[in-house]
């Protein structure tokens, strides 16, 4: 693949290096970052192909977040997939529904991904309602 990936951070972009190349990646062009073991592939908004850098996600996780999480647009949901919250419109069977891909829910990362979910819409009672219906669709299999 190359020499391993670096990440300097700004607010608004980061810096990846990945394949010899420096990218230059704007914060909000990012869809979903999906990991392969020491790998990551970081799917754009602007770009067809998703770069691919070495890089593990816990650590790709922090640099995009920073020092201030709880702010972050940034949220793990499975051990495999970051997705950028904003870009989330909804949630079923815990799989998101994203750039014409099916993002799964990690049971491990369910409850925060219920939080975030709950914490920032606009009709709680309507995410409420999503999760506990993926909840009953589940016990009933």
């Amino acid at each position: 693949m190359g020499k391993p990936a670096t990440v300097f951070g700004h607010p608004d972009y980061i810096y990846v290096r990945a394949d010899y190349t420096v990218y230059k990646i704007t914060l909000a062009d990012i869809l979903f970052i999906e990991g392969l073991d020491d790998y990551l592939k970081m799917h754009l908004e602007s770009t067809r192909h998703p770069i691919v850098a070495h890089m593990t996600m816990k650590a790709m996780l922090y640099r995009l977040r920073g020092a201030d999480a709880l702010d972050s647009p940034f949220i793990r949901v499975h051990r495999s997939y970051i997705v950028t919250f904003n870009r989330i419109e909804g949630v079923r069977n815990k799989v998101i529904p994203l750039a014409g891909r099916d993002i799964p829910i990690g049971a491990s990362y369910e409850s925060n991904v219920r939080r975030c979910f709950l914490g920032q819409t606009k009709s709680a009672d309507f995410a409420a309602y999503t999760f506990s219906a993926t909840i009953r669709a589940k016990s009933t299999y």
